[in-house]
């Protein structure tokens, strides 16, 4: 869904029908504060498009009277478009757009790998030393661990 919202342009069906749901489901659940945006996988070739997304997103929850907290779950980096499979996520670039964000550090592993911990400290460290480079530190959450994978041993 990520690419289709993204590859739509400005204002395309895909998302006018994207933001009346966020809309939709803020209206039926008024305890809610806002939304939580994770598009997981991006296009890489379209990083203007994310970043216009993203603004739509935040001009469109700001605008409400009231349920207007946006928070995005970004993937982890440690560096400009790095990893390259990331590079549709540009920490600066997106950062006007929310009040918090999750830096999903916790991603590391993949669900095949081995038991144990997912993220090892080193590269923890190094995610965030860069993201707090491109974020206000106030801005930005650990990423926790919730995958609920049923690792084999």
């Amino acid at each position: 869904m990520a690419v289709w919202l993204v590859r739509a342009g400005g204002h395309g069906e895909f998302q006018d029908k994207f933001i009346s749901e966020l809309h939709r489901i803020l209206d039926a659940h008024p305890y809610a504060a806002g939304v939580d945006i994770d598009l997981e996988v991006g296009p890489s070739d379209n990083l203007d498009g994310v970043v216009s997304l993203a603004k739509r997103i935040y001009e469109s929850i700001k605008s409400r009277p009231a349920q207007r907290f946006v928070h995005w779950d970004l993937p982890p980096m440690t560096g400009d478009g790095v990893p390259f499979w990331e590079r549709w996520c540009d920490y600066r670039r997106m950062e006007p757009y929310f009040d918090s964000c999750a830096i999903m550090s916790y991603a590391f592993a993949w669900a095949g790998s081995a038991p144990g911990p997912i993220s090892p400290m080193w590269w923890l460290e190094q995610v965030y030393d860069y993201a707090v480079t491109r974020i206000p530190r106030e801005k930005i959450y650990f990423g926790i661990v919730g995958f609920g994978f049923n690792w084999r041993i």
